[in-house]
């Protein structure tokens, strides 16, 4: 998903694959993923150029014999009364190359395999192995590298419910160029979902995939992204079952940088390897009724240009909801939750190092999100102390998180001293 493409093809309706529209499919990572064609599916070019509402499913086979599925496809373009042809573009949310779907719950799939920006990080690929020799005077005199082939069999199935198993993988690669004097070895993690027993349908494997990335996403205290997504396990004998189908989407949430960094990361894999499969699990168990809560959490931790005061409101009510859900659903005001949730976590070193002036709290979510006059709000905060509250809310909300998917106070406090990442750094 992080490489452009452009095919040519004939693309046409499923319900009617006898007309077919000669046009060009384009991808741009994060931009585009539009098909244009020349000319409409509709016999009467001006009463289809009229038709602007959602074409569901679009078929293709490109200029290379492989079948395309389009999926949500909203038109426009243009068209000319003395034109024999109209020009029409589709914007198109999800395209699938090498089958065809006549519906996203078609159950054709049972695993997804996916790669992403921080997973390298999160999980150590360990292919490629270094050994170094040394002289009498112990200077290096020699470097080998060796690959190791069974690296993907190291790894474990975690069960994450209802018959789905996550489970990761390594692999490596060796480029050497004409004249032999480069050679670069890469080596790569990823992560594959796979339904076992009756097969599932694309939508729900990626959606299981999102969960995932905000796993990742919470470890790195950075936002991720997939780079590539493969599916697996259609039964249709008109599919060549060995390769996979290539998935491609516009990824709006995209990292402002991409230096990212290990030391950054709250936790990962081998931190928490012993732990892992309850800790997944939970974390997919827990889906519906943590969902809000989590979304607001990755939503404080996206690297963005500027602060704004939801980014204070956000954090507010997600520890609102957060007690509201887990600790105590009777009837509390705002200040009598975040009180009691400041000490539950008082032995947490940088929580208790806060400073939470809960009254301050209060009347500045109630002024941002109501718009209450100043004056009857005496300690309304603003500027650098709504920023330093942020951060303080933050970690805050980060420990009731970990502590949701099974980390205890103390593992929870280690986690935090060790990190790097300035968006957990105490604003003086």
């Amino acid at each position: 998903m992080i490489k452009s493409f452009e095919c040519k093809g004939y693309w046409f309706l499923p319900n009617n694959p006898n007309r077919k529209i000669s046009g060009i499919l384009k991808y741009i990572p994060n931009e585009i993923l539009k098909l244009e064609l020349i000319g409409s599916f509709g016999e009467k070019m001006l009463e289809d150029f009229l038709h602007t509402e959602e074409v569901a499913v679009i078929h293709g086979i490109t200029s290379e014999n492989k079948k395309v599925t389009l999926f949500h496809c909203f038109p426009g373009g243009s068209c000319h009364i003395e034109s024999s042809f109209s020009l029409r573009n589709y914007s198109v949310k999800y395209c699938l190359v090498g089958c065809y779907l006549a519906d996203e719950k078609d159950l054709l799939f049972n695993k997804i395999s996916v790669k992403t920006l921080l997973l390298n990080l999160f999980y150590k690929p360990q292919v490629i192995q270094k050994d170094f020799k040394l002289n009498e005077k112990n200077i290096i005199k020699e470097i080998n590298f060796s690959l190791l082939t069974d690296a993907a069999k190291k790894s474990c199935d975690y069960d994450i419910g209802s018959n789905y198993f996550i489970h990761f993988s390594s692999s490596a690669s060796v480029d050497e160029n004409r004249s032999g004097n480069q050679i670069e070895l890469t080596q790569n993690a990823n992560f594959t979902i796979e339904k076992r027993g009756e097969k599932t349908d694309v939508l729900s494997l990626i959606y299981k995939t999102h969960l995932f990335l905000e796993f990742i996403s919470l470890a790195a205290m950075r936002s991720d992204r997939i780079t590539d997504v493969a599916l697996y396990g259609i039964d249709n004998p008109s599919v060549n079952n060995k390769q996979p189908v290539k998935l491609y989407f516009i990824d709006h949430d995209i990292p402002l940088n991409y230096d990212n960094r290990a030391h950054e990361f709250i936790f990962r894999y081998e931190d928490i390897a012993d732990v892992f499969q309850y800790t997944i699990k939970y974390w997919y168990d827990v889906d519906e009724n943590i969902e809000p809560i989590r979304s607001h959490l990755i939503s404080s931790i996206k690297d963005k240009e500027i602060f704004d005061t939801l980014d204070f409101l956000t954090l507010v009510q997600a520890l609102e909801g957060y007690h509201r859900r887990f600790e105590n659903s009777g009837r509390l005001k705002l200040k009598d939750r975040l009180e009691r949730l400041v000490e539950k976590f008082s032995d947490i070193d940088k929580v208790r190092n806060s400073n939470y002036p809960l009254e301050a709290i209060v009347q500045s979510r109630d002024y941002y999100s109501h718009f209450f006059d100043k004056d009857e709000k005496p300690l309304l905060l603003s500027h650098i102390e709504l920023l330093k509250q942020t951060v303080q809310l933050r970690l805050l909300l980060i420990s009731c998180t970990l502590h949701l998917i099974g980390f205890d106070n103390q593992k929870i406090n280690n986690m935090l001293n060790r990190t790097y990442n300035n968006k957990l750094r105490l604003i003086e």
